[in-house]
């Protein structure tokens, strides 16, 4: 296996940890918010239903130390 391999699994590795153990007090920016709302076509994930309030949830809260990356966020 290369260098490359290596360095790309390392900086998973360590983003899932940073995702896992570090709190993200920071608030949804609207960029963000925005592309999230298209990515899910304004479809509540959790709910299943339409929702064009501008809402977005985490699937882990905040408050469980879930962070604003796309994958947490429906």
């Amino acid at each position: 296996m290369t260098l490359a391999f290596y360095y790309v699994a390392l900086h998973m590795v360590l983003e899932v940890m940073d995702a896992i153990f570090v709190r993200y007090d920071k608030p949804l920016t609207d960029p963000d918010r925005a592309y999230i709302r298209e990515r899910d076509r304004e479809i509540c994930y959790l709910l299943d239903s339409w929702a064009p309030d501008n809402h977005v949830d985490h699937m882990r809260s905040r408050k469980n130390c879930g962070p604003n990356a796309y994958w947490n966020l429906a």
